[in-house]
């Protein structure tokens, strides 16, 4: 008993942080597992608003009859998208920490956490709608179609991978 009492209180004495550490908290390159949530959101937001633009040149791939459905279906696609997470960017930058109790951050934290995966139960579907769209109109695009749903699948789970960690980085941190 009283060696693993000495073991505990050797583990728990202060360990100095290592100079590179510090050195990133000081010139602020250290960020916050909050800080990387709101940058992922605005960079999936600006993509977004970004693929707007290739939806007219991406719809010549149609046959003529259906180009400009098919351009506006994608166009209100990646501006659904586009809102949405930069609804969830401003929301999470307003979290502040050093303010707020630590149950207001947690129930924010799970707000928006409950907000993504709503948002996904919404874009999956107009997604997967649109792939077969694109497939109804041009049966010579299936196998680029089935590449871009594996890419797809593969890209979105790992960033929705990613999100989750900084989501439990910011709830394993005694948060709730």
């Amino acid at each position: 008993m009283e060696d693993d009492l000495k073991k505990q209180w050797n583990d728990t004495r202060f360990r100095a942080p290592d100079p590179e550490s510090i050195d990133n908290a000081v010139l602020g390159r250290k960020k916050t597992a909050l800080q990387s949530l709101e940058k992922r959101y605005r960079q999936f937001s600006v993509l977004s608003f970004v693929a707007i633009s290739f939806c007219f040149p991406f719809s010549q791939v149609m046959p003529e009859s259906h180009r400009m459905l098919l351009a506006v279906l994608m166009a209100v696609y990646f501006f659904t998208a586009a809102m949405m997470d930069l609804w969830l960017s401003n929301g999470i930058s307003k979290i502040d920490c050093s303010t707020m109790q630590v149950s207001e951050v947690a129930k924010k934290v799970m707000f928006y956490r409950k907000r993504h995966f709503q948002f996904m139960f919404v874009l999956i579907p107009m997604a997967l709608g649109l792939i077969v769209f694109m497939m109804w109109g041009n049966m010579d695009i299936i196998g680029g179609a089935v590449v871009g749903v594996l890419l797809g699948i593969g890209l979105g789970i790992r960033a929705f991978l990613e999100f989750m960690k900084n989501y439990r980085e910011v709830l394993d941190q005694k948060l709730v």
